[in-house]
């Protein structure tokens, strides 16, 4: 207990659990504080996780923080969130070996128009080789915990008039946090696409697009250079999402549906 509430807060660091002098598990702390109003406020899973993330060296999180975030566009906002749901995950495969691990991260392939994007390796995707699959965000209309499985969740998307599903397990953060912060980065891309009147929609462009680190540059609609630069050194340190999203929508077909197909690809593996 020391350990964790030492001066300096645990951020990530790894403890062992010792149970009748026998190493038992090991488990990653990160330990944050706030001040009584900030704790009172009504925040976004995002936005929090995002004023958390950078509270690094133990201090209580101030509300400039929250200003800073406040004052970024819609789609620079996205631009931001765009780290929540970047990282390794594990795909289930149809065929051959159950898993295979690729590193995903979201690219805006023009303005408004997103694609999760899968590269074999976070060392492929810092080489600017292009990604192996992509997932355009406004043509995935289901994101959902698998019940029967703490680890893993489902994503079905829609492509060239069919319906495919994939399940995904995480790799080193918690599977709430990428489930619940897809599905709300999802809803405010749709959010942004349907404020724009309709002569001013996203254009997906049918030329070709090659999906590389390159693409990850913020259009300009920002000011100037040094607005750009400002936002991106004070936003820098901040990371995902920790916390589930409460979603108000009856997803139990969805669950039963999800706890169906899983427990079929769980039993014949």
């Amino acid at each position: 207990m020391n350990d964790l509430m030492a001066e300096r807060l645990a951020k990530r660091r790894w403890f062992t659990m010792i149970n009748e002098s026998r190493t038992s598990t090991r488990i990653k702390v990160s330990i944050y504080k706030m001040s009584e109003e900030m704790a009172s406020r009504e925040l976004s899973p995002l936005t929090l996780q995002a004023i958390i993330e950078a509270q690094q060296d133990g201090s209580t999180i101030e509300e400039d923080l929250i200003e800073e975030i406040e004052r970024m566009d819609d789609h620079a906002k996205l631009r931001f969130y765009a780290k929540v749901i970047s990282g390794p995950l594990k795909r289930m495969n149809t065929f051959g070996k159950k898993w295979t691990t690729y590193y995903f991260k979201p690219l805006e392939i023009s303005k408004g128009n997103w694609e999760w994007c899968a590269w074999h390796s976070r060392e492929d995707y810092d080489a600017g080789l292009e990604a192996v699959e992509t997932y355009p965000l406004l043509s995935i209309s289901v994101v959902v915990a698998d019940p029967t499985n703490p680890n893993c969740f489902y994503v079905k998307y829609h492509k060239g008039g069919g319906d495919f599903g994939l399940l995904f397990k995480r790799v080193d953060r918690n599977r709430d946090v990428w489930s619940d912060s897809l599905y709300e980065f999802i809803q405010r891309t749709r959010d942004i696409y349907f404020k724009t009147p309709n002569r001013e929609r996203v254009k997906i462009s049918h030329k070709r697009v090659k999906r590389c680190k390159s693409l990850e540059v913020y259009n300009d609609d920002l000011d100037t250079i040094e607005k750009h630069e400002e936002i991106k050194s004070n936003l820098s340190r901040f990371k995902r999402l920790t916390n589930p999203i409460e979603r108000e929508e009856d997803e139990d077909k969805v669950h039963k549906h999800v706890g169906r197909m899983a427990q079929h690809m769980y039993m014949s593996s």
